[in-house]
This record gives C-alpha cells, sequence and structure tokens, in this order.
C-alpha cells in the first residue's frame, strides 16, 4: 500500500502537485488508484481483452501484483519497470494469514476455522495464493540480477 502511494505520486506529480488540495491521495485509496493486474484485466483469460485494458490506463501505467516473475505477461516483463517489494517471511505469512482471515466471512467460511498453527503448516509447505513463498522471492531476485528493468527492495530496508 505505501508502495504504491509512493509510485502513484511520483508518476503523477505533474498532474497532481504534492500540494494539490484535490490530490487523488487525499481522498482515495492507494488501492483504487494503482490496480492489481490479476484483478479486473487478467480474470477474463483474454490476451486481446488484457491488452486493450492495459493499453486504456493512463500512461506511465501502473499496476501492483502478487504474481510471480514467470506469470507475468512477457511483455511487461521485458519491457515495464518493475519494483518488487520483498517481505521478511514471516511479516508476509502473517498478512496472508490476517487478510486470509478477514476475507474468509465474506465467502461464508468461519474466519476462526484458520488457525496460525495452520498458516504456518501451509506456509512452510509452500502452498500460498501466489504460490511457495521462497520461490516468488528468487524468481524476482534472479530477475533484478540479470536484468535492468527489476528493482528488488527489502520492505524492512525501506
Amino acid at each position: 500500500t505505501w508502495l504504491k502511494a509512493l509510485a502513484f505520486a511520483t508518476a503523477r506529480r505533474a498532474v497532481h502537485p504534492p500540494s494539490d488540495h484535490d490530490h487523488p491521495l487525499r481522498h482515495g485509496n492507494p488501492h483504487d488508484l494503482v490496480p492489481f493486474l490479476e484483478f479486473g484485466f487478467t480474470l477474463a483469460y483474454d490476451a486481446d481483452a488484457l491488452a486493450a485494458g492495459l493499453e486504456a490506463l493512463p500512461s506511465p501505467r501502473l499496476l501492483a501484483t502478487h504474481l510471480p516473475f514467470s506469470l507475468l505477461p512477457g511483455r511487461l516483463a521485458a519491457a515495464g519497470r518493475i519494483v518488487y517489494v520483498c517481505r521478511h517471511p514471516k511479516d508476509a505469512l502473517v498478512s496472508a494469514w490476517t487478510f486470509t482471515r478477514k476475507a474468509s466471512g465474506s465467502m461464508g467460511v468461519d474466519a476462526e476455522s484458520y488457525s496460525l498453527r495452520e498458516a504456518v503448516e501451509l506456509f512452510c509447505a509452500g502452498r500460498c495464493v501466489a504460490g511457495p513463498q521462497w520461490r516468488h522471492v528468487v524468481e524476482y531476485w534472479e530477475a533484478s540480477l540479470s536484468r535492468r528493468n527489476v528493482l528488488f527492495l527489502r520492505y524492512e530496508e525501506m
């Protein structure tokens, strides 16, 4: 969320100077201003619809994703600038567990039935929404070493 706000403020500073009293970040959520690639674009499973949706975004295009590097659309992975924020595994685990418990109510699942112990076991087994945590981090780390368009940051260092 923090990186989304920083990226939006930086990319849109010519249109929305920081002193602008009507700045979108003063009354909007960064999640509304920087959409997730996997929601709204890729759910159609149609490459043409994805391309059209991406082209409709104002330039420079800002997107967020939880996808592993290997699942990014080829053109985006090759030409886009990517900032990857790596979180400490314990923080990633707790964040995912908390989010899952909050979201479970909207799916008719009892949040209390998903214990932290169960979350730890699934996390350690690599059974996570975006795939195994270690593989996810390593893919972006390796991409940052071999490509000029990937910036790898550690959340704790920000």
